[in-house]
């Protein structure tokens, strides 16, 4: 009945977005965050079942060899990145503006989107210490990016422009919503072009993203952003386990 309750509090919200939130107990944060995240496990798990039938009516490996995987020497320093500062970084990025608008939350979020953008259109003419990681530089560069942006926006953005900013973020907040929920996803598209994934999982792989980055923009608005992070390192933990302990 509760997980009900939950599933159908969240589809209600789906259909009238809204910035509202109310207090809850730790004890009732914890119950939604699990009982969201054990409904985006079995619908991974049904896509990671199609993608495998997939697999095999097409008769091909899951994983293809490429040079431009994601390699980190060690296995602490890769939890770190994936379990922290990727949810750090991630949310930051797409979820933390996801209130009523504030200028300061606006401008870091934004800052750490265009980081993102600017990081893919030169990524190749970057500079890259041998030795260290692609995650270290990714992160890295994306922070320093985004420190530039956000020193940049602040002296740019002006109080009428805020007003603007503010008006169309109070009038069609739910279009932004479903913008960053499917922004997250394109972006996440993107990147997975450097996994080894074949192009058909990759693709089945994208609808239980959009769930999960539907549920954490619910949970973000809903509970807080600290649960948001939790969410996200909860979504990042199976693929992490599975690289450190299996792969």
């Amino acid at each position: 009945m509760i997980s009900n309750l939950i599933l159908n509090d969240f589809i209600f919200f789906l259909r009238n977005i809204n910035i509202s939130a109310r207090y809850i107990t730790i004890k009732d944060k914890v119950r939604v965050i699990t009982e969201l995240y054990i409904n985006l496990l079995k619908i991974s798990f049904i896509f990671i079942i199609l993608s495998t039938i997939v697999v095999v009516i097409n008769k091909s490996e899951v994983f293809i060899d490429t040079d431009k995987l994601v390699r980190v020497s060690s296995k602490t320093l890769y939890a770190f990145l994936v379990l922290i500062v990727g949810p750090i970084y991630e949310e930051l990025s797409y979820r933390y503006f996801l209130t009523k608008f504030e200028k300061r939350k606006f401008i870091i979020s934004s800052s750490l989107l265009l980081s993102y953008f600017l990081f893919i259109l030169i990524k190749s003419g970057l500079f890259y210490f041998e030795g260290v990681s692609y995650l270290c530089h990714y992160y890295g560069y994306l922070f320093a990016f985004g420190v530039i942006f956000y020193i940049s926006l602040n002296l740019i953005i002006r109080n009428n422009i805020l007003l603007t900013i503010r008006n169309i973020w109070d009038k069609y907040f739910y279009i932004i919503f479903y913008i960053v929920s499917f922004l997250f996803v394109i972006n996440h598209l993107i990147e997975s072009m450097y996994s080894s994934l074949i192009i058909e999982v990759r693709y089945m792989m994208l609808i239980p993203l959009l769930i999960y980055s539907l549920m954490v923009g619910f949970v973000r608005i809903k509970l807080n952003f600290t649960c948001a992070i939790l969410f996200h390192i909860l979504f990042n933990l199976p693929s992490v386990i599975i690289k450190l302990f299996v792969a």
